[in-house]
């Protein structure tokens, strides 16, 4: 069995999510009932500010879409608004991925 967290990539800068927005978009939406509402403006906003983390499937060709990880920060605290990842990447640490991507990113 091959190790897929070796194939990912977990992007946090505005240049390298804004390709992903829509793609962020449409899985919030598709999944609205388990993360909620959000308008489409506040994904631009959240992923400018830095709030805003892709799940991507770095080492594949092409890149894709696997999930994402939305917060808010107001010091001394951050708040997770959406974790997502695909059902075919659930299971296999992708969410705690990430969450240890935030978590080492604020302690910074």
């Amino acid at each position: 069995m091959r190790n897929l967290s070796e194939e990912f990539e977990i992007l946090d800068s505005y240049e390298r999510t804004l390709p992903y927005l829509d793609m962020v978009r449409a899985a919030a939406d598709t999944h609205r009932d388990s993360l909620g509402f959000l308008p489409t403006s506040v994904y631009d906003e959240f992923a400018r500010r830095g709030f805003l983390y892709v799940l991507a499937r770095g080492k594949l060709d092409p890149p894709g879409y696997a999930g994402h990880l939305l917060f808010s920060c107001n010091f001394p605290r951050a708040y997770v608004r959406q974790i997502f990842v695909l059902p075919e990447y659930q299971r296999q640490g992708m969410g705690e991925r990430l969450l240890r991507h935030l978590r080492d990113s604020l302690t910074q």
